[in-house]
């Protein structure tokens, strides 16, 4: 049994490798989307299970009944497996083996699922299983995503949780957290811990949220050029095109009312600043000049821009008024400076320092912009730096940190074998 490209429907050939394959599953079918994948045989010969891709959804866990051709799906999930144990084993979005007990014969779940192992990247497949009972797994990834305090005091937001990267709090009760894993982008709810898959087409990265926290707002290369897209967190629309240029663009973010972006286009000698409006979304330049532009970010009332660029030979942080207007830029940074975010109540500005160090800048950003006493906060050497973007975001009490650092000593993950599997998922799946 296997997937078939390019139909990416479930087919079957002869063990010896003679006649021609047969398609089992087909395109047109409502139960998937036309991409069928994963397949694992029961042992018994009654059918096969296997993962199919939903819209909207992040993808189920189908079951095949070889003697009449018909299939329905069981429940949510990736690469299901099927353990000796009676037990059917699957990954969720959240970054969890799930487990339930399978009755073979009836085709069915009859057990809840429960979450057996967590650790894995979201939306990961990493893992299968062996006759005898052992399990193997790949754990964490090359990012997690850490609480720091104003003191440095760090704290894991999820100790399962790796992956991720251009994370975004949702605005106002700061329960959600939008990322990228994968080329996909995910929701993430920060009380349960579970994700949702939002994109399912092409690369997709940069996620951010619209300011009333309904939409998210990404680049994506579904259409070949990299361009802005924005949906619904509900999924209740399909992705919608905001922004189209035949440069590449590559960071772009929503004014407070969304009403306009300021957006980078560009690379190599090319990366200048630029903003466009729902009335007028042709873009005009913000920023442009022989220095490198980068990593833009409104203040909370929408008049100000904080953003990088190199002019004076090393990156700095400068504020710029919006819309633009005649004049110079503010420098606020004084040894360096990437990463700018304003606070979310307008009052402060923080950026990462050219000496490794979170700085917090008091402000006042209201009709003019003035710059005030620099407070430096903690070291930021253990978190990596991004000129051309930003790396963290903040709580809504504007006293923590979100960051995403190296989740492990070696920057990578690691392979996990777990003996007598079948015994833990009896015990967990079976209470």
């Amino acid at each position: 049994y296997f997937t078939l490209e390019p139909s990416l429907t479930l087919d079957r050939v002869r063990a010896d490798g003679t006649g021609q394959p047969e398609p089992l599953t087909r395109l047109d079918d409502p139960v998937g989307s036309g991409q069928d994948g994963a397949p694992d045989a029961l042992p018994g010969g009654r059918g096969v299970v296997f993962h199919v891709a939903r819209a909207n959804r992040e993808g189920g866990v189908a079951v095949l009944d070889l003697r009449n051709g018909e299939y329905h799906v069981l429940t949510d999930g990736r690469r299901p497996r099927y353990a000796d144990s009676g037990h059917l084993v699957f990954t969720r979005a959240d970054g969890s083996l799930y487990g339930a007990r399978f009755d073979e014969e009836r085709l069915r779940l009859t057990s809840p699922e429960v979450p057996i192992i967590g650790g894995l990247t979201p939306g990961s497949t990493d893992f299968d299983l062996s006759g005898d009972g052992r399990l193997i797994y790949y754990s964490g990834g090359t990012s997690q995503a850490v609480w720091v305090s104003r003191d440095g005091t760090e704290t894991p937001v999820d100790p399962s949780w790796y992956g991720a990267t251009g994370i975004d709090v949702s605005p106002g009760d700061g329960r959600r957290v939008v990322f990228s894993s994968g080329g996909d982008i995910w929701i993430r709810d920060l009380e349960d811990g579970r994700a949702t898959q939002l994109t399912f087409d092409g690369s997709n990265q940069r996620p951010t949220w619209t300011p009333d926290g309904t939409s998210v707002t990404f680049i994506s290369s579904r259409l070949a050029n990299d361009d802005l897209w924005v949906r619904r967190v509900d999924g209740s629309e399909a992705p919608r095109l905001l922004l189209d240029d035949e440069r590449r663009l590559v960071q772009a973010i929503t004014s407070p009312d969304g009403r306009a972006w300021v957006f980078r286009l560009g690379v190599g000698d090319e990366r200048d600043l630029f903003w466009a409006d729902a009335n007028d979304p042709v873009p005009r330049p913000f920023v442009a000049t022989e220095a490198a532009e980068r990593a833009p970010t409104f203040s909370p009332n929408g008049r100000w821009v904080a953003y990088v660029s190199d002019e004076t030979g090393q990156d700095e942080i400068y504020v710029r008024g919006f819309p633009p207007v005649a004049g110079a830029a503010t420098r606020v940074s004084t040894n360096g400076g990437t990463q700018p975010l304003w606070s979310n109540r307008g009052a402060e500005l923080f950026y990462f320092s050219g000496r490794n160090e979170m700085v917090a800048v008091q402000v006042s950003a209201d009709e003019s912009f003035f710059v005030g006493a620099e407070t430096v906060l903690f070291s930021t050497s253990r978190y990596p730096d991004n000129p051309n973007g930003r790396s963290y975001d903040l709580s809504p009490d504007d006293q923590r940190f979100m960051i995403v650092r190296p989740g492990a000593a070696s920057g990578a993950g690691r392979t996990v074998v777990v003996e007598n599997f079948h015994s833990e998922l009896a015990r967990l799946a079976d209470r």
